[in-house]
């Protein structure tokens, strides 16, 4: 511990408390002794035995303290002997009058604390212990912001079953498109099929996929992957379905030029798309060209799926343009960016 006395004292408060080697007096520290009052967040008046005064919140401090001038002017208690010895900043000792007990309070609360009474103390310092039974300040561990939970109870809608967005997507195929059409659907291992007729039956209910039972000009074959889940994700090989897709040629953001527009932001929420593109329907017509085969049946999709080349970018463009004019509202296909400079502005 530093105890030079030519160290100039800066505004900053210490906050541990030790214990004094050569007495039975504690130790204890105050922040800013020569600092002037001046207008801010950290003053607030508190009522001192019915007598009262403007302090300064000072969180670092260990006690109460009040100049000679203040005690002076109230009828207080006796001053009694100091039991601790108070360190300013840098470890400055600073020279006692006593202390006393007293009441000290706000419109709401009140405490009962040992104010010290300090030869030199330019602005009346109310410790953090005090602040905080008086409610002026609070510890702070965590943010805590609206759970996952209150979000869904407050909005249900967005967070059960699959969304629709308005205006079916219809694929474009070039005038010379060739049809090609499997009849036997490929392998899928044994230990798989029946999280494959799960994963089917589940999409079908979803309103994903249905059953095709009419003759199709395509069908493409149906490919499981394993995921780290242990679910099966159902994909289409739509190799040949792509050669003839036309393409809207919609942009695509860069992730470069997306966190470009980050900017000044300092507070984000991240939303991601249950399935985006399952939430685009798909025409009739445009249904029947992604037809699929599987071990269980022919199915097609009643929705935008994945493997078609122009998915993405006409996912982007509806995102976009649902999304346009939002500020600090970025997309990255179905990831959503939302990053302001404060949590009020979010």
């Amino acid at each position: 511990m530093c105890k030079t006395k030519k160290r100039q004292a800066a505004n900053v408060a210490a906050v541990a408390e030790y214990s004094h080697e050569d007495s039975d007096e504690d130790v204890v520290f105050l922040g800013s002794v020569s600092e002037k009052a001046q207008a801010s967040p950290w003053m607030t008046e508190v009522t001192m035995d019915n007598h009262k005064a403007v302090f300064k919140i000072d969180t670092g401090a260990d006690v109460t303290a009040v100049p000679e001038q203040l005690y002076a002017q109230g009828q207080f208690n006796k001053l009694a002997r100091a039991t601790k010895i108070l360190y300013g900043p840098g470890g400055v000792p600073l020279k006692l009058k006593g202390k006393f007990t007293a009441v000290l309070s706000n419109s709401k609360h009140s405490t009962h604390e040992e104010v010290y009474v300090v030869e030199g103390l330019r602005t009346p310092l109310l410790s953090g212990a005090a602040a905080m039974t008086l409610q002026l300040v609070a510890r702070v561990n965590s943010i805590s912001l609206d759970s996952k939970e209150t979000v869904k109870r407050e909005f249900p809608k967005l967070f059960s079953g699959l969304g629709k967005m308005e205006g079916e997507y219809t694929i474009v195929l070039k005038p010379d498109a060739k049809p090609f059409s499997l009849s036997t659907p490929r392998h899928i291992s044994l230990p798989l099929l029946q999280k494959v007729k799960e994963e089917l039956s589940r999409m079908e209910q979803q309103g994903v996929i249905s059953k095709v039972d009419e003759p199709t000009a395509w069908c493409a074959p149906m490919v499981a992957v394993l995921k780290s889940s242990g679910r099966v994700r159902i994909c289409s090989d739509l190799t040949e379905l792509n050669k003839s897709v036309m393409r809207e040629k919609h942009p695509l953001p860069s992730v470069e030029h997306t966190l470009g527009q980050l900017a000044g932001a300092k507070v984000f929420s991240k939303l991601d798309a249950k399935s985006g593109f399952w939430q685009i329907p798909l025409s009739k017509d445009s249904s029947l060209l992604t037809t699929f085969i599987s071990p269980f049946g022919r199915y097609h999709y009643n929705r935008l799926c994945f493997g078609i080349s122009s998915a993405p970018e006409h996912f982007q463009k509806r995102i976009s343009r649902t999304l346009e004019g939002l500020e600090g509202v970025l997309c990255q296909m179905d990831d959503v960016l939302i990053g302001r400079d404060t949590e009020r502005a979010r």
